[in-house]
């Protein structure tokens, strides 16, 4: 059995909650308030099932940006 269907899944389910914490991201700066952006990223990288060196990997991939 490939494993393809079930990190293409997991993907998306990050990429469905990243979708919505920019979501909150882009609501907090029309109000002019902050917004924890890279803990939001890293909580919702571990609730989509991360595993543990996605979510160590994550600060790294934040500040390359």
């Amino acid at each position: 059995m490939s494993r393809t269907p079930d990190l293409s899944f997991q993907m998306q389910n990050k990429m469905v909650a990243y979708k919505h914490i920019v979501t909150e991201l882009n609501a907090a700066r029309l109000k002019g308030t902050s917004y924890p952006i890279v803990h939001s990223l890293i909580d919702a990288s571990a609730s989509a099932s991360a595993s543990a060196s996605d979510v160590r990997g994550m600060p790294s991939f934040i500040a390359s940006i």
